[in-house]
């Protein structure tokens, strides 16, 4: 069962009753925080403005302040979390001599994993991917992520791996986000030839609102970001599967009323 059929179906309410139920004050409350001057879904902020009631749509006091009204529902919805693997070379140059950076380098892992907003773990899976254009793994590269070339070699090209994603992610809600521990994982999507169906919807730069809600500013990659909450890295750092499981760790501890200001449209 797709647990985002599921979560689609149950609260799936028409923003445009939901809204016709709340006070002229809370409307605008919501307009102002979706970055919205008027309703229209050709608006791009309407996404936010369909967030916002999702969060208030189950919560039968609308006294409440609204963060932690926003919070009580969003730690039950879910999010998909990726975490890449590239090809990668230990002097951060391709065997051509050219700087390594999304366009060059090619994508050998999507780790993915559904959870709830709360930490709650659903599903998790590695899709493993055949580079084209530089087939061999550097030492590094292998040393690094645990991907050894004879995986890469029996593994699909993109082409096909992005439909595989496609068809284990299935049927989404179109308030659906998706989130990444930085922006490396959606710019090297972006700058891809083929993607996954989800790179169509919003994306939650997770390190950054886990910045935001700690205040930290300085050693806030995923390791150090775990070791803040006393959590030690489970599984081998720089395998996409095991980022995506640990990153899924650290989902309790982040304020999630800020999600509204930091996602972003494709």
């Amino acid at each position: 069962m797709n647990p985002f059929i599921s979560f689609s179906q149950a609260r799936e309410p028409s923003a445009w009753s939901l809204l016709g139920s709340l006070q002229t004050s809370r409307k605008r409350a919501l307009l102002a925080r979706s970055g919205l001057s008027s309703i229209s879904e050709r608006n791009p902020n309407w996404f936010k403005l369909k967030i916002c009631v999702r969060v208030v749509s189950n919560v039968s006091n609308f006294a409440l302040p609204f963060n932690e009204a926003e919070n009580m529902n969003k730690n039950d919805s879910l999010i998909l979390i990726v975490d890449l693997e590239s090809t990668c070379w230990r002097s951060r140059k391709t065997p051509a001599g050219e700087p390594q950076d999304v366009n060059n380098m090619e994508i050998i892992e999507f780790g993915c994993a559904i959870a709830r907003r709360s930490g709650q773990l659903l599903r998790a899976e590695s899709f493993l991917v055949r580079p084209i254009k530089t087939p061999q793994l550097s030492e590094f590269c292998t040393s690094l992520t645990g991907i050894n070339q004879s995986m890469v070699d029996r593994a699909n090209p993109l082409s096909v791996v992005t439909t595989e994603i496609d068809q284990w992610l299935g049927g989404v809600s179109d308030d659906f986000i998706w989130c990444s521990w930085g922006n490396y994982d959606r710019l090297h999507i972006e700058a891809s030839e083929f993607r996954p169906e989800f790179a169509k919807f919003p994306h939650l730069n997770l390190k950054r609102i886990w910045r935001r809600t700690t205040g930290q500013k300085k050693k806030n990659g995923l390791a150090n970001a775990l070791k803040f909450h006393d959590l030690d890295f489970a599984g081998q750092q720089h395998s996409g599967i095991d980022d995506a499981r640990n990153i899924v760790r650290l989902l309790p501890f982040i304020d999630w009323s800020l999600e509204i200001e930091i996602v972003s449209v494709p």
